[in-house]
């Protein structure tokens, strides 16, 4: 598909294994019943130069863009998704999927979410969470802020590294689980944590994490978590 402009309807642009989706719109969807995907492809496909936006789901989820397992989303837009509750992802990248230089602007849930793939030099802003990282996933480079939970959510296994995090609404990197690697971002003026690491066997390292409510959170009891020559600095709780 080339080319191609959806406008205020109910369905969006669906395709098959190794498709190529290039300078698309999709916006105005409406739909009340079953999920909303504006731009839908199978594995091993490429989405590039596309805008997904303002498309809204009052029954069930909604997503802007979603791509299956080894796929490509390269330059889009993806702005106010919206589903049930608050179930509206910009975009939904599968297991080892690439989302690269893309724009996540407030959409009700996830700017971003990776499985094991990867996001690099986006921008997440304006959304509940700015990007989601889970089973192995990379985030780098990116540049996430005003959203109004957590600028960066990391599960288990991934790695948040060089990126800038800056007045979120609450912590800037969220790690809930172990094994992650945060390294080389600057988290900057987040409410509550700059970073925040529930879990084992993580490691945080030269972050430099200024103006938040809290500096770095590590429990005193967890197993091999490592902070090390992070600059922590004018937080403004007393422990910093």
């Amino acid at each position: 598909f080339r080319d191609l402009k959806i406008t205020e309807g109910v369905y969006g642009l669906g395709s098959g294994i190794g498709a190529l989706v290039e300078r698309c719109q999709v916006t105005g969807l409406t739909n009340q019943s079953g999920n909303t995907v504006g731009i839908y492809v199978d594995a091993h496909s490429v989405v590039q130069d596309c805008i997904v936006g303002d498309n809204l789901n009052n029954g069930a989820m909604c997503e802007g863009i979603r791509v299956e397992e080894g796929s490509v989303v390269r330059r889009c837009t993806a702005y106010r998704n919206a589903g049930l509750g608050s179930t509206g992802n910009g975009i939904n990248a599968g297991t080892g999927a690439l989302v690269s230089e893309c724009v996540a602007n407030g959409n009700s849930y996830y700017g971003i979410r990776v499985s094991g793939g990867r996001a690099e030099r986006c921008t997440a802003r304006n959304n509940s969470v700015g990007i989601y990282a889970t089973a192995g996933g990379t985030v780098e480079g990116c540049t996430v802020e005003n959203n109004s939970s957590a600028g960066i959510e990391a599960t288990t296994g991934n790695r948040v590294l060089n990126s800038t995090v800056y007045n979120n609404g609450f912590q800037g990197i969220n790690v809930s689980g172990d094994r992650n690697h945060v390294i080389g971002n600057g988290c900057n003026a987040n409410t509550s944590s700059g970073i925040f690491v529930y879990g084992d066997d993580n490691q945080v390292e030269d972050n430099r994490v200024i103006g938040n409510d809290f500096g770095i959170y590590l429990r005193w009891w967890a197993a091999d978590d490592k902070a090390e020559r992070n600059i922590v600095a004018r937080n403004r709780a007393a422990t910093n």
